[in-house]
């Protein structure tokens, strides 16, 4: 089939699936995800485990060592690398490419899972989280909250109501608050009363552990109807937690308050927050994989304005936003292509002197660039600095074909005295084969 004669004998059916294209790829470029990096996945999957106030060594014997040795045996592995610090293990598995990395997410949590079974036992240490890295999973707004100067009631607000009305905005996946201070009920023992009375540390916390607790009791039916029946013990005041009763070693019931002080205070204090030197809490959002960085950038301001009404105490302030700088590349970009080809296009008309000629070429730039972008948003790219780049370059690529073709057609009116329809079928057909190539 000969392309160029049937293009140059139907100009109405070109002319229609070009506008088809050009109008397909505009719809196209309002809906494709606008993102700082393509979506790739990279094949390190990470294990994180927590324990409290241990040092380095007892992590890394207690810890580390035993999800290395279970993780060694992964299908696919490249390497295994590990960091062990003060309360915290971090081991890194790098697979090599080409393997599933979701698959391989698994793999790892079941061996990590049996790992788990030799730690310590100590209720301090939290289960090991694995996640794959994702380079789109890092925060994209950071907000430094203040207004309200006790760091406790700051901190419980942000967790219990802020957080939760943020994660509602579209295209969030978490909400992490940090800074401030964690509310938390203090029992500061007398190691002299626990003496005289016999009752060790392990007693104290086994018997508040066993009183402040919630579970359930069953089933109870009255006529036809059936009730869930559920014990809750949960200490609802400070006095609740005094009045825990205690065995000494005479068998005598000592109460809490007797051997400790219970006070309603918060942790101790390790990270510091501020906001322009003042104490505040921070905010850090993370979007969802598949969401629009500047779309959920915008839905959490409107959240952050409508939360701002509802609490005119708390002043929200941005410390960091990936939005726009999201937005600052893909200008300068687009900026940057509609430069080159006006430059291109000022170039030809200067070496062709011919206006019609020039508009041809002219035309076939943002024809082929928005035709581009239902490709991307068919295929599930996102318009990012990698993609648009890529066009930014594929310009120049494209007025060197124009330019070709539209060459070798005058040379066929000029040295062969050719129509113009004929030169055109003639000089297109001519050179088609390294154009495409």
């Amino acid at each position: 089939m000969n392309i160029a004669r049937w293009s140059v004998s139907r100009p109405v059916a070109v002319t229609m699936r070009i506008a088809a294209l050009v109008f397909l790829g505009a719809i196209c470029f309002l809906r494709i995800p606008v993102d700082l990096l393509p979506r790739v996945d990279l094949p390190v999957v990470t294990v994180n485990t927590n324990w409290p106030n241990t040092p380095p060594q007892e992590i890394e014997t207690q810890i580390t060592r035993p999800i290395e040795q279970a993780v060694s045996t992964i299908p696919g592995l490249y390497s295994v690398s590990s960091n062990s610090e003060l309360g915290e293990s971090q081991v890194r598995v790098t697979l090599n490419y080409g393997v599933d990395v979701d698959k391989a997410t698994v793999d790892v949590l079941q061996f990590v899972q049996r790992a788990s079974r030799s730690f310590p036992n100590d209720p301090n240490i939290t289960p090991p989280v694995v996640y794959k890295l994702d380079p789109n999973s890092f925060p994209i707004l950071i907000f430094g909250v203040s207004g309200i100067d006790d760091p406790i009631k700051l901190r419980t607000l942000l967790v219990n109501e802020i957080a939760p009305t943020i994660e509602s905005a579209g295209g969030v996946a978490q909400v992490t608050v940090s800074g401030g201070r964690e509310r938390a009920i203090i029992v500061d023992v007398d190691p002299d009363r626990m003496q005289a009375f016999g009752i060790t540390l392990p007693d104290v916390v086994s018997r508040i552990r066993a009183e402040n607790l919630s579970q359930p009791a069953g089933i109870a039916q009255a006529g036809q109807r059936e009730y869930i029946l559920r014990s809750s013990g949960y200490f609802r005041s400070v006095e609740d937690a005094e009045n825990t009763p205690l065995r000494a070693s005479d068998g005598r019931q000592v109460l809490l308050k007797e051997i400790a002080t219970v006070r309603d205070d918060g942790r101790e204090q390790r990270v510091w927050t501020r906001l322009n030197g003042e104490a505040a809490a921070g905010i850090t959002i993370s979007k969802q994989s598949a969401a629009n960085t500047i779309e959920t950038a915008q839905n959490v301001k409107k959240q952050i304005a409508a939360i701002e009404k509802s609490y005119p105490e708390l002043k929200f302030r941005v410390a960091y936003d990936q939005s726009a700088f999201v937005k600052d590349s893909i200008h300068l970009l687009q900026e940057h292509a509609i430069i080159g080809g006006t430059l291109a296009i000022l170039a030809i008309l200067f070496f062709l002197r011919n206006l019609r000629s020039t508009l041809v070429v002219a035309l076939s730039i943002p024809i082929s660039i928005v035709s581009t972008f239902a490709l991307l948003y068919f295929n599930g790219f996102t318009l990012n600095t990698i993609s648009l780049s890529a066009l930014t370059l594929a310009t120049g690529l494209i007025v060197d074909d124009a330019i070709v073709v539209l060459e070798n057609i005058f040379r066929h009116m000029e040295r062969d005295k050719k129509s113009a329809v004929d030169a055109s079928v003639s000089g297109t057909q001519e050179i088609l084969q390294a154009v495409l190539a």
